[in-house]
């Protein structure tokens, strides 16, 4: 059977979810340590994070008639120019071998297209991760069909050690979790300052207290705000996912298994994480809800690290894009930092609107 008729695309639903979990258990990330980013116990529950919609796009083998590869379309409200606004949200595109060839990505992408006929958004975004230069290279030539990927701002991924806290700093009076009262001026606020920016998201007093679907597992009583004069001039989410959303080590090249004995004394006499046995999940904490100029994020930043280290969590993610001012102060207390690129993606014969190029981007990736 041809490539061309070896392949056939379609929507899945919950019959395909246990398939879909196997797929992303079979398919990691490649380097040094190898990585899993799996979705258990539900595939699709976890695809609602962030979402007001999803469809989750499969390619069928028809030769073995099994799940190859994937791909995911979200809706999801951000601010655009500065005012909410629908748009896309392309992510967890995922193939075994086989199904990575040119045939089969350029059907997929011409089965998205057929998807984006709704006209539910005008345009999409997505990330790429820096070191995946082979799928960069690949979305962004514009062949075969492919729609524009275009560069918005550099992702920075800090990952900010659990595991040990030395007080460096005390923490601020001013830092708390916010009680019911300060919740709604805290919304208010996130949703002023998220308006500055380019994608970041809308969040509303419901999706916080956990009366939406739009933030799964995340609890309000794990929301910090800075508050100076009586008002509120910063917030912090942290948000455990760890419920259906894993992150787990398959391998260990060569080199790193001989070096990882010796790595992990130096962790354990530093206090920071050290590389777990392979099968092992890496156990992190997302920050969320991010708001609050730098010295405001720091003291925020201080105070959720005393409060979780030596509590079984690995790392904090944080992620800001590299022009944000509030990197200086995450990248001070990061021991990893993960690249990635925000593009925008649209179709050239389109005629679309695209974004304010004068605006910061910020995106969330707690829902990436």
């Amino acid at each position: 059977m041809s490539a061309r008729h070896r392949f056939e695309f379609s929507l899945a639903g919950e019959a395909e979810d246990e398939e879909l979990r196997d797929l992303l258990r079979r398919i990691a990330m490649p380097g040094n340590i190898t990585l899993s980013f799996q979705r258990e116990p539900s595939f699709l529950l976890a695809e609602q994070a962030g979402s007001i919609a999803s469809q989750v796009m499969v390619c069928k083998d028809r030769t073995k008639d099994q799940i190859v590869g994937m791909g995911s379309r979200s809706i999801r409200d951000v601010y655009i120019d500065g005012k909410p606004a629908r748009v896309g949200y392309l992510s967890m595109l995922r193939g075994v071998p086989e199904a990575r060839g040119n045939i089969a990505l350029a059907r997929g992408y011409r089965y998205l297209r057929e998807l984006h006929a709704d006209g539910a958004v005008p345009y999409y975004f997505t990330t790429i991760l820096d070191d995946n230069s082979e799928a960069k290279n690949l979305l962004t030539s514009a062949r075969g069909g492919l729609p524009v990927y275009k560069p918005l701002a550099q992702l920075i991924t800090y990952l900010i050690p659990l595991r040990r806290f030395r007080f460096s700093k005390s923490a601020s009076d001013a830092v708390s979790r916010a009680d019911q009262h300060q919740l709604s001026e805290s919304i208010t606020f996130l949703q002023q300052w998220n308006s500055r920016y380019q994608f970041a998201p809308v969040y509303t007093l419901a999706d916080i207290l956990g009366q939406s679907k739009l933030l799964p597992a995340f609890c309000p009583e794990h929301f910090y705000v800075y508050q100076e004069r009586g008002e509120i001039r910063g917030t912090l989410g942290v948000w455990d996912q760890q419920s259906f959303k894993q992150t787990v080590v398959t391998a260990y090249s060569r080199n790193m298994q001989l070096l990882r004995p010796f790595y992990n004394l130096y962790a354990a006499i530093t206090g920071n994480p050290g590389l777990p046995p392979t099968g092992a999940k890496i156990r992190l904490l997302y920050a969320s809800c991010l708001s609050g100029g730098q010295s405001v994020f720091e003291a925020l930043l201080n105070q959720v690290r005393a409060d979780w280290s030596g509590k079984g969590y690995d790392y904090l993610s944080l992620g800001v894009c590299a022009d944000n001012p509030i990197a200086q102060i995450a990248s001070r207390y990061a021991t990893q930092r993960i690249s990635s690129t925000v593009y925008i993606v649209y179709w050239q014969d389109e005629s679309v609107m695209l974004p304010e190029a004068d605006r910061l981007v910020h995106v969330e990736i707690a829902t990436l």
